[in-house]
């Protein structure tokens, strides 16, 4: 009866697990049904690891490492009487451990007939190692009784064998050098570039991000079993980019012979091997773009039917860019909540759920705010302007949004489970949020590109519903001021590596299309320039701009300080000190003008709070401002330059100034033309040009409150200083109340901000400045 009612429940497992997988699978079952073999691509893990020691070094050493040390022991405990709920772990770990060996083994060939040299068998031995894991977990439990410095030899064995097998692809070389995605991506994503296909050569696994990076679209490609292409499927080549690493590059020709036939234009080259080959194959040398050099083939028309058609919006599409990850999402949430084992049967509670909606709820607002400092975005629309830079005519979503959309769900569901009512905050602020997000909608009406107006609208939306969300449940002072320094804090240690090392190529990894690789050289970078002609990068961080950066770290100042109030830590002080070093490296000139207007606030609010006892600091403010003299010195005449306004100031400087009064001055001309609504929300750039083609630099006003007037008109006035007065009244009111530090030095940190905005624009303009 036992053993029939064990092989009920198992082929039941089986029966719905099958379902569930095809379920989840079914878009990619579909499309393989009728799919043929391709001519096989040689891979090492299909060698023979007793014969090939460099298969072993790549994909037997670093995916086991010290794990093998296991296999001994898992021998012995899974015969054990104990040790038989480990057998069918055991069998597993075997079983893969022997299909990961590849071609060692006639395994492979036994199971998979013919189609065995189509797969690549690293993935099986790296199952193998997970399903080891637990095993070494078993064992390492028990030696730690007995003898615990071997314990803690294995894991260090371990994790050394870690970082040795995460640099192997540095240490061997086997990627090429990083090449400047950005450059690239917006070349090709200029109009008279979009009709054409293009080859990258020598990118290595960077193609597929340049893939994702563009709509362009090339005849190569990274995931092999999709290739369409006659000439790829029967060549048994990887890829014409990566070519070198296992033929010769004489094997592209044939392809870039044949450039007219797929409509590629350009080839893009990372490696000193392709020039000859683009060259007898009919290439010309053009310029570089970024990093690479960009070759072209005259003559080439782009191919009918074979350029990009947009997004695939099928039900298949759709469901296999959502379910997939979303069931990945839920496992992971269920591991995440699992109970201890002795408690797996008693159900969960509503305060269950709440504490752990609570706790995925903080991490997803902390890492919402990190995101804001990385400029990873998706263009959702692109504008064809000519002349406009792509951000001042894109609909972007940037990373730091979708985890904002994240934390607003866990809040919701959170919500719903305690039931509690809504709080809408004080009315005043209320309706000037409302107000703003009004007269965006309101200039809909005659925006000159609908699509921007609507971006900006749907990202006020999601601010006005982050504004709910912290009027309701905000963070502790100590936690949104400690997370929030972290996070300046990094940059501003940053903006100190990039100015000391004059570049900000070693950030490559992060893979920011904003800066990109930059250095004082690069045209259109952001830099000081002395009278004498000496050129210095200023800081960027991780930010599309200097000024931008200076705007964070006044944030990371606040909160610096009001730890500082809160706690009387010293440590908190030598934090400020190391935000006010970056913040004077970023050369912002609005930035230095806010830090100014917060301090006199803070001074000013003095009154309403208890003193500081400066003695007992002192000697930490006197070594503050010693170590920013001294690190000021030799950049005495740059700072002079930025701050002299005078007829002597180098060229650079006077035309920077010359520039925001001429758009300050367009800005008034726009209101003036359509006072009731105008030009439309996030359009200033794109109506710019029109009335002014490239007359005027084509960037946003550098004013928020003129940059709202010409892009909102009168509402948008009306509605910015309504909520201005609306929060300022609230913060007046409060004063005689004694308020927190929290409290205090978010007043000075708004005086601050409200006068960066007065010379600069991204507040407005820039979704992760504005959240």
């Amino acid at each position: 009866m036992f053993w029939r009612h064990l092989l009920v429940r198992l082929l039941a497992w089986t029966g719905l697990s099958v379902l569930a997988v095809a379920g989840v699978l079914w878009p990619l079952l579909m499309w393989s049904r009728g799919q043929s073999l391709q001519a096989p691509i040689d891979h090492l893990s299909r060698h023979n690891l007793l014969l090939d020691l460099k298969a072993t070094f790549f994909f037997f050493w670093p995916v086991y490492g010290p794990l093998l040390l296991v296999l001994p022991w898992m021998a012995w405990a899974a015969v054990r009487v104990r040790g038989r709920r480990l057998l069918a772990l055991a069998a597993l770990a075997l079983g893969l451990l022997v299909l990961g060996l590849g071609g060692t083994t006639p395994l492979p060939r036994l199971l998979y007939g013919a189609g065995w040299a189509w797969l690549t068998y690293e993935r099986f031995a790296f199952w193998a190692a997970l399903t080891l894991l637990p095993l070494a977990a078993a064992a390492l439990v028990l030696v730690a009784r007995r003898q615990p410095w071997v314990a803690g030899l294995f894991l260090g064995a371990m994790f050394i064998g870690s970082v040795l097998a995460g640099s192997l692809a540095l240490l061997s070389k086997s990627q090429p050098p990083p090449a400047d995605l950005g450059a690239l991506a917006l070349f090709l994503d200029q109009p008279a570039q979009r009709p054409y296909r293009y080859f990258t050569l020598g990118f290595g696994d960077q193609l597929a991000k340049l893939s994702a990076l563009t709509s362009n679209g090339t005849p190569d490609g990274t995931y092999h079993t999709a290739r369409g292409l006659p000439e790829l499927r029967g060549s048994g080549l990887g890829s014409v980019d990566s070519v070198m690493w296992s033929h010769t590059a004489e094997d592209a020709g044939p392809f870039l012979a044949n450039a007219q036939r797929y409509g590629a234009r350009w080839a893009f080259v990372n490696h000193p091997a392709y020039p000859p080959v683009l060259a007898a194959a009919g290439w010309t040398y053009r310029y570089q773009v970024g990093t690479v050099a960009a070759w072209e083939k005259e003559g080439v028309t782009p191919v009918p039917g074979v350029a990009p058609a947009g997004l695939n919006r099928s039900p298949a599409a759709l469901w296999w860019g959502l379910a997939p990850l979303a069931v990945l999402a839920v496992a992971l949430l269920g591991l995440a909540v699992d109970r201890p084992r002795r408690a797996w049967r008693a159900p969960w509670t509503r305060a269950h759920w709440q504490s752990t909606l609570h706790t995925l709820r903080l991490c997803a607002w902390g890492v919402t705010l990190a995101l804001l400092t990385l400029w990873w975005y998706h263009a959702y629309y692109q504008g064809d302007t000519p002349w406009v830079y792509f951000v001042y005519q894109s609909a972007l979503v940037f990373a730091s949004d979708v985890m904002a959309g994240v934390t607003l769900g866990l809040w919701l569901a959170e919500r719903a489970l305690r039931g509690e009512r809504l709080r809408l905050g004080p009315v005043t602020v209320l309706l000037g949020g409302l107000g703003l997000i009004a007269a965006t909608a309101l200039s809909l009406q005659d925006t000159v590109n609908a699509r921007l107006t609507l971006a900006l609208l749907g990202h006020l939306l999601l601010l006005a519903a982050w504004y709910v969300m912290l009027v309701n449940d905000p963070p502790a002072p100590r936690v949104a001021s400690g997370v929030l320094l972290a996070v300046m804090g990094t940059q501003a240690v940053v903006g100190l590596a990039e100015a000391a090392t004059q570049t900000t190529a070693w950030l490559a990894g992060l893979h920011l299309p904003w800066p990109g690789a930059v250095g004082p050289e690069t045209s259109g970078v952001s830099i000081v320039q002395t009278a004498g002609g000496g050129r210095w990068l200023r800081a960027y961080g991780t930010l599309s701009h200097p000024n931008i950066l200076g705007g964070y770290l006044l944030l990371g100042l606040g909160a610096a300080f009001e730890r500082f109030h809160a706690t009387r830590q010293r440590p908190w002080l030598v934090a400020a000190w190391l935000l006010a070093a970056g913040l004077m490296l970023t050369f912002s000139r609005s930035a230095w003008l806010g830090a100014g207007m917060m301090l006199a606030a803070a001074f000013w609010l003095r009154n309403y709070h208890r003193p500081v006892n400066w003695p007992r600091v002192g000697r930490w403010a006197a070594a503050g401002l010693g170590a920013l003299t001294l690190l000021s010195l030799p950049l005495a005449s740059m700072l002079l330059a930025r701050v002299n306004v005078s007829g002597d100031s180098p060229r650079l400087e006077q035309r920077s100034l010359d520039d925001r009064t001429r758009l300050a001055l367009a800005a008034v001309e726009m209101l003036a033309d359509r006072p009731l609504a105008g030009v439309g929300g996030g359009t200033f750039v794109v109506r710019l040009f029109q009335v002014a083609g490239v007359d005027l630099p084509l960037e946003p006003a550098h004013n928020v409150p003129l940059l709202i007037a010409a892009e909102l008109g009168v509402p948008g006035v009306v509605a910015l200083a309504g909520l201005a007065a609306a929060i300022g009244w609230r913060l007046w009111k409060r004063r005689r109340a004694g308020p927190a530090p929290a409290e205090l030095w978010m007043a000075a940190v708004l005086a601050g901000v409200l006068v960066t905005g007065l010379f600069d624009h991204y507040w407005w303009t820039m979704p992760p400045a504005r959240m």
